[in-house]
């Protein structure tokens, strides 16, 4: 009997090195694979210029001072999933755009954003119906999880720029926005 729980006591300590050692090459292997991944999609990532469009955004201050910055334009689903993912915050600022994105829909509706795979901190601008910004957030770069930040009512115009960046365009809340002619 007492060898027999010997013997029992090896196989469980062998079987359980195994496991472990599977599990360690499993993790690395994985590891490896979303390293990889990432990285192959941060060299793959199109450039701005061949994804979206350029469009002025006629910003209107609550001073009544008007702005035109250009902007780059998300207005499918395509493209405002990837929005400014695996790129850095040089790389909006090209090919005559501003350093602001502006995401569209053709109605209004209740949003949601998220800085998955971002890689600089944002401020983001909800624009209602009536062209009026309702906040702007400040959203910061995210590592293990990405909270999603929902729009406050419908909206049919969100902008996006690094970090403070809205404010010198006059984007603030209660500033009036519409979409212009392509830049």
């Amino acid at each position: 009997m007492k060898r027999l729980v010997a013997v029992v006591f090896v196989l469980v300590a062998i079987a359980t090195s195994c496991s472990s050692s599977q599990d360690e090459t499993k993790q690395s292997a994985s590891q490896s694979a979303s390293q990889s991944t990432t990285q192959s999609l941060s060299q793959n990532v199109l450039p701005l210029r061949d994804v979206f469009t350029r469009r002025t955004v006629e910003v209107t201050a609550p001073n009544a001072t008007r702005k035109q910055p250009c902007a780059w334009l998300a207005n499918t689903e395509v493209q405002r999933s990837r929005g400014l993912s695996l790129i850095s915050a040089d790389d909006i600022n090209v090919d005559g755009a501003d350093a602001l994105m502006a995401f569209s829909w053709s109605t209004p509706q209740t949003v949601g954003f998220w800085m998955k795979d971002t890689r600089f901190p944002i401020s983001l601008a909800w624009v209602g119906e009536n062209g009026s910004v309702l906040s702007v957030i400040e959203m910061p770069v995210c590592t293990d999880t990405c909270p999603v930040s929902t729009s406050p009512a419908p909206v049919r115009l969100v902008l996006e720029a690094p970090k403070r960046g809205l404010e010198k365009w006059g984007i603030v809340p209660g500033a009036i926005i519409a979409l212009g002619t392509s830049c």
